[in-house]
C-alpha cells in the first residue's frame, strides 16, 4: 500500500526488503515493517475483506518546509532567533530543556530544521548536553530533519564537529551573530 507520498529508496529498501527465512521465522518481515513504520510515526493496520486479508500502511507526512524548532535554555537566544525566523516567513516552535524538547519532537509535525544549543541545560564550559538529543531525533523522526548545533564558545565546535553543522552565536571578538548572517546560515542549511 502507498499513501501517495514519495518514499525514498532507502525507506523502500528498509521496509520492503525480503529475505529467505525458515517457517519458524514466519512473520519476521511483517514485524520488521511494523517496527519501521512505528518508528516513522506511521501506522500499520489489518483488515479482513471477505476472501482476503489487507494490511494498510500510513506513512508520516513530509516535513513541514517552513517549520523550525529552536531548542535552547537561554530565553534571549530563543526569542532573538524566533523573531528573525518568523520575520523571514518560518513557523517556529521552541523548547527550553531536554524534556520539553522531547515533547515537542513527539508531535506529528516534522520540522525542516532543528537548532539545538550544544550546552543545553548546563553551565560547564565543556558540556555537550544538547548532543544527547541528536540520537533521540535520529531514532524518532522520519523523514529526518536537518539539525544544526548552536554554540557560543570557540572551543566546543572544534572538539565535537562531526557531520553536524554549527552556528556560532557569538564570534571570536564577542560580537553576537547578525540577523543577516544567521538567516544566511539557515538558507545554506535548508536549501
Amino acid at each position: 500500500m502507498h499513501n501517495g507520498l514519495p518514499i525514498s529508496e532507502k525507506e523502500r529498501t528498509e521496509l520492503f526488503s525480503f529475505k529467505h527465512f525458515t517457517e519458524s521465522e514466519e512473520g519476521y518481515e511483517l514485524w520488521r515493517a511494523h517496527n519501521y513504520i512505528t518508528k516513522s510515526n506511521g501506522s500499520l493496520t489489518f483488515s479482513r475483506e471477505s476472501d482476503f486479508d489487507c494490511f494498510f500502511i500510513e506513512l508520516p507526512r513530509e516535513s513541514n518546509s517552513k517549520l523550525v524548532y529552536i531548542i535552547d535554555d537561554e530565553k534571549i537566544w530563543r526569542s532573538l532567533f524566533s523573531r528573525w525566523l518568523e520575520q523571514a516567513g518560518f513557523d517556529v516552535e521552541v523548547a527550553s530543556n531536554e524534556e520539553s524538547a522531547k515533547k515537542l519532537l513527539g508531535r506529528n509535525d516534522i520540522p525542516r530544521l532543528i537548532l539545538i544549543d550544544v550546552a543545553l541545560g548546563s553551565s560547564g564550559s565543556e558540556s555537550v548536553a544538547g548532543l544527547s538529543l541528536i540520537d533521540f531525533i535520529n531514532d524518532s523522526l522520519l523523514p529526518r530533519p536537518k539539525i544544526a548545533l548552536m554554540t557560543d564558545s570557540e572551543s566546543r565546535d572544534n572538539k565535537y564537529v562531526t557531520d553536524i553543522d554549527f552556528i556560532k552565536k557569538v564570534n571570536s571578538k564577542g560580537d553576537v551573530i547578525t540577523k543577516n548572517d544567521f538567516l544566511s546560515y539557515i538558507d545554506d542549511l535548508i536549501y
